[in-house]
C-alpha cells in the first residue's frame, strides 16, 4: 500500500470515529406529557390564539456536554453539572402532532444537571435528578427558553450520574415531580408549562453508534485499504 493510498483510507475511516466521538458528547433530554397551561398567540404550532391547556406534547432538547464549551462545570461521584453560558443547542417541540425545531448558536446563563443521589444516600438531598435548561435566540432573533426537570426522592431512576447514560422512565406516578416548560417571544409568541408523563434521555435521536452514512464512510475506507493491499500482493 502506498503512503498516499493509506492516508486517504485513514482519513475516511477515522473521520467516522471523530463524528462518533462528537455524538457521544451530546445530551438529549426528551419529555412527553400533557400541558397544564399555555397559549400559542401567533400560531407557532399551527393556530394563532390557540389555548394549549390539556394538549399532548413532546419536547426534545439536544445540547453539548463538552465541559470546555461551558462557563463552569463540576462533578462528584453522584452528580455532574454544567452551567453558565454554553454551546449551540436544538429544541424540537411537538404539540398535537405539529412539530417545530428551534435552533440557537449558543445558550445563555443556563444549566445541565444529572444526579444519582437516591440510591447512594447522598448528602446532596437524596434525590435522583434530571435537569436541562437552555435559553437562546433563533436566526430571526426570537428568544426561546426550555426547562425540563424530573426528580424523585424514592425512585433511583438515574442509575449513574453520567451524561452518556440512556434512560426511559414512566414519570406519571406520585413518586416523581416534573415540569417541562417552553416559551418563545419576538416575532413568534407562545408558551406552555406541562407535567411530564414519560422521560427519555439519550434516546434514538442521539447515539454513540455511527449513523448509516458514517458506517458507509468507514466501510469505504476499509475497503480501499483492502483493495490497495490486494493489488500490491
Amino acid at each position: 500500500m502506498t503512503v498516499k493510498s493509506f492516508a486517504i483510507a485513514s482519513v475516511l475511516a477515522f473521520s467516522t470515529l471523530a463524528l462518533t466521538a462528537e455524538a457521544s458528547q451530546t445530551w438529549t433530554v426528551t419529555t412527553q406529557g400533557h400541558i397544564r397551561a399555555g397559549i400559542d398567540w401567533t400560531g407557532v404550532f399551527g393556530t394563532a390564539g390557540q389555548n394549549l391547556n390539556g394538549l399532548s406534547f413532546t419536547q426534545s432538547v439536544t445540547a453539548s456536554t463538552d465541559r470546555a464549551q461551558w462557563t463552569s462545570g463540576s462533578n462528584g461521584s453522584d452528580y455532574q453539572n454544567l452551567a453558565g453560558d454554553g454551546p449551540a443547542f436544538t429544541d424540537t417541540v411537538t404539540i398535537n402532532g405539529h412539530s417545530v425545531t428551534f435552533r440557537s448558536a449558543s445558550t445563555s446563563s443556563r444549566q445541565q444537571y444529572i444526579a444519582d443521589d437516591t440510591s447512594h444516600g447522598s448528602p446532596h438531598g437524596f434525590v435522583d435528578y434530571i435537569f436541562s435548561g437552555q435559553q437562546g435566540h433563533t436566526a430571526a432573533g426570537d428568544e426561546f427558553t426550555s426547562d425540563q426537570t424530573v426528580h424523585s426522592e424514592t425512585s433511583a431512576f438515574v442509575g449513574t450520574a453520567d451524561f452518556t447514560r440512556k434512560i426511559s422512565q414512566d414519570t406519571s406516578g406520585p413518586s416523581f415531580s416534573s415540569l417541562s416548560y417552553f416559551s418563545i417571544s419576538g416575532s413568534q409568541d407562545a408558551y406552555f408549562g406541562a407535567t411530564v408523563d414519560f422521560l427519555t434521555v439519550n434516546g434514538v435521536t442521539i447515539s454513540a453508534v455511527p449513523e448509516p452514512e458514517n458506517y458507509a464512510m468507514l466501510l469505504a475506507g476499509l475497503a480501499l485499504m483492502g483493495f490497495v493491499a490486494r493489488r500490491k500482493t
